[in-house]
Formats: structure tokens, C-alpha cells, sequence
């Protein structure tokens, strides 16, 4: 929890350095309970941070408490939810965040994908991921409204459309997943695109 404070603490001194104000729209202003909205997200991102056993997430979790502190607009709520959000991600789902954010990405559907029998483990644990956030945080280009229908099965997932909703792409900014490196998901792209 001490490393995620030291981080959040680091990245709102950098913001500020560059010239950035924090928000003034009463964030930190105590409420009747004497506790800010800032104080109670603050709170909610120390405690995933607590739970989070996968330690390369910590960054990014930390990342929440740096935006919420300059993003007027973001309420209380909202800021629970992106922390709730967060904490229930794995790395691997940060990966298709990123990759979902990202319009240079390779193309991810090859031919003869997704049929192969022989699929590995981590493919199966990719697409069970990439399923998860389809529903909420992702979305394929193509197969909402009336144009097709959503796929049910995540084998069937059109990679090549893959996009951020709204809610994905806030959490995208929140977290600062523009910072994952893309060579950290190399074994990510490379296990979809042999398959």
C-alpha cells in the first residue's frame, strides 16, 4: 500500500511540476462526515492495492489517484467504480486494454484463426479474458445494433475489430494504460497470431 501511495504521490508531483492545477471543484473539500470524496478514493484504491497479488499492476492502480486528482468532471462514484473496475483485472486484461486503445496493432486474425484444435492453454485463458471484458469494457466494431449479432462464444470474438466503450476507455485514461510497454505483451500478440 506504502509503494502505490509513494507512486500516486510521485506521478501527482510530476503533473504538477509540469505546470498541471488540481482540481478545485470540491474533490477535497470535506463533506458533512468530514471526509472528501478524494480521502474516500483514496481508500478504495490503498485497499485494491492491498488485494492486488499481481505486483506489476500496482502502477497502474495507482495511476487512479494521480487522474481523479486533475480530472474535474469525475465524481465520487465514478471513482469508485474505475478503482472497483481495476482491482478486478488481471494483467493479462491490461493487455487487451492497451491493445484495444491502439490503432497500429497487428492484425490479430489470421488465417484459419480461431479453429485450431490444438490451441494452447494461455490462448484459452486469453480468450476467456478478452470474453470477460466484452462484457463492459470492450466492444467489436460491427456487432452492436442492428448490424450483427454479439458473439457468444469467444473463440468467435473479431479481433480485428476490437475497440474500448466508453467506460473502457475511461479506465484506459485512469489507470494510464498508454504506458504499458508493448513489449511486455509481445507473448500476448504472439500466442494470437500463431493460432
Amino acid at each position: 500500500m506504502g509503494f502505490v501511495f509513494g507512486l500516486a504521490a510521485h506521478k501527482i508531483k510530476e503533473r504538477l511540476d509540469n505546470g498541471e492545477t488540481l482540481r478545485s471543484d470540491g474533490f477535497f473539500a470535506p463533506d458533512i462526515t468530514g471526509r472528501s470524496s478524494a480521502d474516500e478514493v483514496t481508500e478504495a484504491v490503498l485497499i485494491v492495492a492491498q488485494r492486488e497479488y499481481e505486483e506489476r499492476m500496482l502502477r497502474y492502480v495507482s495511476n487512479i489517484l494521480a487522474y481523479v486528482a486533475f480530472t474535474p468532471g469525475i465524481d465520487r462514484a465514478t471513482a469508485n467504480q474505475l478503482t472497483r473496475l481495476a482491482g478486478s483485472l488481471s494483467y493479462q486484461q491490461i493487455y487487451i486494454l492497451a491493445l484495444g486503445n491502439n490503432p497500429t496493432r497487428p492484425n490479430l486474425n489470421l488465417p484459419g484463426y480461431p479453429r485450431g484444435s490444438g490451441s494452447g492453454p494461455l490462448l484459452l485463458v486469453i480468450l476467456s479474458d478478452l470474453f470477460d471484458l466484452y462484457h463492459g469494457l470492450v466492444m467489436f466494431q460491427g456487432t452492436m445494433g442492428h448490424i450483427t449479432r454479439p458473439p457468444t462464444d469467444a473463440r468467435a470474438l473479431p479481433l480485428q475489430n476490437l475497440e474500448l466503450d466508453r467506460l473502457g476507455q475511461s479506465l484506459y485514461d485512469a489507470m494510464s494504460l498508454n504506458q504499458v510497454p508493448k513489449s511486455d505483451y509481445a507473448l500476448f500478440i504472439d500466442t494470437l497470431r500463431s493460432n
